[in-house]
């Protein structure tokens, strides 16, 4: 007992959170009778009390659970206040949970806490661990405080005078040097400290500390041969993969680094970045339903906690609206309705300032994609109208590629390309940046399928006229209602699709098919002159007759 006290400091405080008020009071029991004062011991029942104890108190040690009731758990509790630099360096972090799984136990060691005690707790045993969990932080508090201020120069001095005393700590020592050293950008220098250490205790770490300084130098195939192994580590496995990933997408593997994140997900599911970049990935092999799902799963698990960001929120809605442009019209129905609940979901989570912007490009989009141009263009010019008045406004990349989408989709050609254009030439800019390498293969993959589809349209549309010179108004709206499917901003489609339903329809076509399509037509003209032409009110009125539908008999009071 006397050893675990020596190893704390008498008057700071200490953090229990568990929301089980018999386990916070055993917790509480036993670490008194380990020689803490009552009024040093603090308890939480969740985690947004936690959390506010955490910013306003110098802690010394947190004993966490992970379940903590229906909100936030403790892995999130601990992924925020460590992300957020709300704990002191030489804070002992120590998991106290009933689940001990491999799942739950990787994801907490990604956050690198100091140990791990299995419920229900147990006096002896307490007070057997605690001074070995403790004891690597307490006697090297001053080198890991320099080191989380960023303040390396003085780590790196620290270090060696821990190294030069020979003490317990050395080898401790030595590894937080050589990561200082890394950050410090003096690679050379750490590589030959860490090659000191690699048949240590500590060699899984020293290993990963390698392979960064081999991916900082892109030693590619070097870096790739010291995780491997890793790969294999009870602990470190998801990190190792993780990085592997990251190094593959830098040499434009897209395949192997999906391979590697989804290996890296089934042994650490609970970190959301490794979703967000298996999203990335997905987009970078441009299969933006594959992206969608994991983007889900991204939201899914960062429900309740800070990671919930409208980043994330509108990664996704972009992506649905994509996938609705890229597909059939049952499917882009059920997929429009999907994005109407994800601004509801935004809208619930955000202020409408931090989304009006984005969210006014993702209405026209969506407008568009229905047909109803004009909404789409009202939307456009709201959206130029709201930036114009934010001071020194400045659109981030995805919304550059959102504003050209929408531009793609009302016609205007030659915005469109001066949007992409900017914007890859942005991306192409850094190389190294993962998310950027990503980003830039979606987008020319996009453009690629979208460009390829309008231009679809336009042959369609262009073959259905030759028909209709000729007469042959069967084969002219089999192409016009082909064209429709890709291409709905062009109002000129239903038109004349429109038109030729009077006159003749494609053999196999039911009655119920082709009111539908009619009916659909005019709902796409809705808000263009079109409706208002000659040409189309006759063409309602004789489909009206022709098909006992209603709806068209009112197309010119519309």
């Amino acid at each position: 007992m006397s050893t675990l006290i020596n190893l704390f400091d008498r008057t700071r405080p200490v953090l229990i959170v568990d929301d089980c008020p018999m386990y916070r009071t055993a917790a509480k029991g036993m670490l008194q009778k380990l020689g803490f004062h009552n009024e040093q011991l603090l308890v939480a029942k969740d985690a947004a009390s936690a959390l506010t104890v955490a910013k306003t108190k110098q802690l010394q040690l947190v004993m966490c659970d992970y379940n903590l009731g229906n909100k936030t758990n403790g892995h999130q509790l601990l992924d925020e206040i460590l992300h957020d630099g709300h704990l002191p360096a030489d804070c002992v972090v120590v998991i106290v949970t009933g689940d001990a799984s491999a799942p739950v136990v990787r994801s907490f060691a990604e956050l690198e806490p100091d140990g791990y005690l299995v419920k229900p707790l147990n006096f002896v045993t307490l007070g057997e661990r605690l001074p070995k969990m403790a004891r690597r932080k307490r006697k090297l508090g001053g080198l890991l405080e320099s080191y989380a201020k960023g303040d390396y120069e003085a780590a790196v001095q620290q270090a060696d005078e821990e190294i030069f005393k020979a003490s317990e700590m050395a080898t401790s020592a030595q590894l937080i040097k050589a990561k200082a050293l890394i950050k410090h950008n003096k690679l050379d220098e750490a590589r030959n400290q860490l090659i000191a250490l690699r048949n240590g205790s500590e060699k899984g770490q020293v290993a990963m500390a390698l392979a960064t300084i081999a991916m900082k130098q892109k030693q590619y195939k070097t870096c790739l041969a010291l995780l491997e192994p890793i790969e294999k580590d009870p602990i470190l496995c998801a990190a190792a993969m993780d990085m592997s990933a990251n190094v593959l997408i830098q040499q434009h593997q897209f395949s192997a680094a999906a391979e590697k994140l989804d290996a890296a997900i089934n042994q650490s599911p609970k970190q959301v970045n490794r979703y967000q970049l298996r999203a990335q990935v997905a987009m970078g092999m441009f299969t933006p339903v594959i992206a969608s799902q994991n983007i889900q799963q991204a939201l899914l698990r960062s429900k309740h906690s800070f990671r919930e960001t409208l980043e994330i929120h509108q990664l996704n809605a972009s992506l649905t609206l994509d996938n609705a442009q890229l597909s059939e019209a049952a499917e882009r129905t059920k997929l429009l309705s999907r994005f109407a609940e994800q601004c509801r979901e935004w809208r619930s989570n955000f202020q409408r300032n931090q989304y009006k912007p984005m969210e006014l490009l993702f209405l026209a989009r969506a407008n568009a994609l229905r047909g109803y141009v004009g909404k789409a263009r009202s939307c456009l010019a709201e959206y130029h109208t709201t930036i114009k008045e934010l001071d020194n406004y400045q659109s981030e990349q995805h919304e550059m590629i959102e504003l050209a989408k929408v531009q793609l989709l009302l016609s205007n050609a030659k915005s469109y390309n001066a949007l992409m254009t900017s914007v890859s030439e942005g991306l192409a800019k850094d190389k190294q940046n993962v998310a950027y390498i990503c980003f830039l293969r979606y987008i020319s993959g996009w453009r690629a399928r979208v460009e390829e589809m309008a231009e679809k349209a336009t042959r369609l549309r262009e073959s259905s006229l030759v028909q209709i010179k000729d007469g042959n108004y069967e084969r002219a709206a089999g192409y016009l209602a082909q064209a429709l499917e890709l291409n709905r901003a062009d109002p000129d489609i239903p038109k004349t699709l429109m038109v030729c339903l009077t006159k003749a329809w494609p053999m196999g076509w039911s009655k119920n098919a082709v009111g539908e399509l009619a009916v659909r037509c005019r709902d796409l003209l809705l808000d263009t002159s079109a409706i208002y032409s000659a040409e189309f009110q006759r063409a309602s009125q004789i489909l009206a007759s022709q098909l006992q539908i209603r709806e068209l008999e009112f197309a010119n009071k519309c």
